[in-house]
């Protein structure tokens, strides 16, 4: 016989659930704040990095094991509909199922392993920062032959 649910259990799932939300919203401003920090550097680079990788039994619709898996978490800075955005990816290394998510939009497990992997992030900023300044430092170099080569027209 099905037990019934009593009042003082629906109470305690009501404060659980209230204190759940507002952690979890706190840890989203705290998202927020780093996200608006990397904004004021304008770098305009993307940039991946690893947060870490997890092992995991999967099962099949049956419920049957399928063995153990390695789901890697990836945190990174890109545009995603028109904005720069901190995101994360999950995915099962031996399969090809990533999915992606704008990091504060982010299933809230996923949020939180993507966390340690902002350090790791920045560092590949940097990287990938330096990388593109010198690159641009040496088209600049050949702009500036072409524009030395190009005469402008007499009555100009």
């Amino acid at each position: 016989m099905p037990s019934s649910v009593t009042a003082e259990l629906l109470k305690q799932l009501s404060i659980a659930s209230e204190t759940l939300n507002s952690a979890s919203d706190k840890f989203n401003e705290q998202i927020k704040v780093i996200e608006e920090a990397l904004a004021t550097y304008n770098l305009g680079v993307p940039a991946w990095a690893t947060a870490c990788s997890i092992k995991e039994n999967l099962f099949d619709d049956n419920g049957m094991p399928m063995g153990e898996f390695t789901r890697v978490i990836t945190v990174g800075y890109e545009r995603s509909n028109g904005k720069w955005s901190l995101m994360v990816a999950s995915w099962i290394a031996e399969f090809e199922d990533r999915q992606e998510w704008v990091l504060r939009d982010a299933p809230r497990e996923r949020r939180m392993q993507a966390i340690a992997g902002i350090p790791n992030l920045l560092e590949k900023l940097i990287k990938e920062a330096n990388k593109l300044a010198l690159e641009v430092s040496k088209k600049t170099i050949e702009a500036r032959g072409l524009a030395a080569s190009i005469s402008p027209r007499k009555g100009q």
